[in-house]
């Protein structure tokens, strides 16, 4: 039988949302502890899949959000943001949403192939609390400068300035 309502938050995001109790028992002591270090990736990985899981890792790890039992996910998470550039990439060099098939016009397929992959991606950022909606019921504590690297948080990483690119 499934459980019943919204599955319960890691610890480290209620801490962060404000409303994590007082007392020991407000802890859920079974919960997995974050690591202290970056894991490798896995082999499996692309190049451009790795790239994501160096930057978006070290974000998870300064916020206490990574464990060693989130690694299955989080490779799938990387290795979905790194195909869904590719077939946007792919979409832009065969002329953007619509491109012409044996005289007919149809949707261009790496488009379709990189928003289905993007669904992928997005389902993935919201279970790590990188989606701007779960982003926006977890308050800042402190300052508002970028936690890591020269770029911002998790926004400026998928679409800013700093946006990753594609390895030639």
């Amino acid at each position: 039988m499934a459980r019943r309502g919204p599955p319960p938050k890691p610890t480290a995001v209620r801490k962060a949302q404000g409303t994590l109790g007082r007392g020991a028992s407000a802890r859920n002591k079974r919960e997995a502890k974050p690591t202290t270090k970056l894991p490798a990736p896995p082999p499996q990985l692309s190049d451009d899949a790795r790239e994501v899981w160096q930057r978006l890792g070290e974000q998870l790890l300064e916020n206490g959000l990574m464990t060693s039992l989130d690694e299955p996910a989080f490779a799938a998470l990387c290795d979905g943001y790194a195909a869904f550039l590719r077939l946007t990439e792919q979409a832009r060099t065969l002329g953007g949403d619509i491109v012409k098939v044996n005289g007919q016009l149809v949707p261009n397929p790496a488009r379709a192939r990189a928003d289905k992959e993007f669904e992928k991606v997005r389902k993935l950022l919201a279970e790590f609390g990188m989606s701007p909606a779960s982003r926006s019921r977890v308050e800042s504590s402190g300052s508002t400068e970028p936690t890591s690297g020269a770029g911002g948080g998790i926004g400026d990483f998928l679409g800013g300035p700093g946006r990753m690119r594609l390895a030639q």
